[in-house]
């Protein structure tokens, strides 16, 4: 039995008890595994269970989400390929009554997990590392000289949506090589 009383120091830590369920193979395991435990209904449970998302249980996760924001008021506009969206109240609505719907949504729905997995395999279905298919891209492009590593694009980006290394007027490309890296998405 383990158990922490307060004031009590107790710094033994649990490991995280898995639910129930399947094992994971492939580039996207442990992505699904923590999905699958942290799935709020059985539809989200059913659909990660076999380690793939089809097109078809994508949609039906999307008819969701459309359904549970449209009854609360919303329009949406569907998903961009990047996995982006737009939900737009149709009477005003604070910002923060705003976010709490769409969060709400998602995890209803299943796009917190489904709708994350399927965009995140889709544009990276090997599940390589995002700096280093991106920089690839961005040499492909021309946008960044030869020595333009990983290591730069991480850092830079995380300081600004379009790294300082990137010219401002090839913006555009740079979004191409974030959103979707290896062409994969609209190809």
């Amino acid at each position: 039995m383990s158990g922490l009383l307060a004031g009590c120091a107790d710094t033994r830590v649990e490991e995280a008890r898995p639910v129930d369920g399947p094992a994971f193979s492939g580039p996207w395991a442990a992505e699904f595994r923590s999905h699958f435990d942290d799935a709020a209904s059985d539809f989200e449970r059913g659909v990660l269970a076999d380690g793939e998302i089809t097109d078809q249980e994508y949609s039906e996760m999307t008819d969701r989400f459309s359904g549970c924001l449209e009854a609360a008021g919303f329009d949406f506009s569907g998903f961009g390929r990047d996995g982006s969206y737009s939900a737009t109240p149709l009477s005003p609505v604070d910002p923060d009554t705003s976010r709490q719907v769409t969060d709400d949504c998602g995890v209803e729905s299943g796009e917190r997990t489904i709708g994350a997995l399927y965009t995140w395999i889709t544009r990276n279905p090997e599940n390589v590392d995002e700096a280093s298919i991106v920089v690839d891209c961005l040499h492909r492009k021309g946008l960044v000289g030869a020595d333009y590593t990983a290591e730069d694009w991480t850092r830079e980006n995380a300081v600004s949506s379009l790294p300082a290394s990137i010219p401002a007027d090839r913006k555009g490309e740079y979004e191409e090589c974030a959103g979707d890296p290896l062409g994969l998405v609209d190809g």
